[in-house]
């Protein structure tokens, strides 16, 4: 008799640990999934800059050089070479001095929308 129950015991066991195993697959599944839409994206973002530096080096008579150059100077502006872009000071509002929470447009203290630059890290 205590077989029996040792063996629904090991019985469930084994069927938690399915569902558990497909769980993991389905979260890992979905994962790639994202990875493939964020390296689509990245691809296009990549090609649009690419046009926009051809667009912005025909107009203005520049060359891959001078943005090699601008790239580095940004790199450089945190004082370190990392091949990061050194994040911004935190905002603080307008109308009460408080920071405002990185991310968010408007104040958590008096309500304020403020307008955030797309180059505020």
């Amino acid at each position: 008799m205590l077989e029996i129950f040792h063996e629904l015991n090991q019985n469930q066991g084994i069927a938690d640990a399915r569902n558990d195993a497909n769980r993991a697959q389905s979260a890992s599944q979905s994962a790639e999934r994202k990875v493939e839409q964020l390296e689509k994206k990245l691809e296009t973002s990549l090609m649009v800059c690419e046009a926009l530096w051809n667009i912005v080096k025909k107009s203005h008579k520049l060359e891959d050089d001078d943005l090699t150059r601008m790239v580095k100077e940004i790199d450089r502006r945190d004082g370190r070479a990392d091949g990061k872009v050194a994040k911004s000071a935190p905002l603080k509002c307008g109308a009460c001095g408080k920071t405002i929470q990185r991310g968010k447009s408007r104040c958590m203290y008096c309500g304020r929308d403020h307008e955030i630059s797309p180059f505020k890290r």
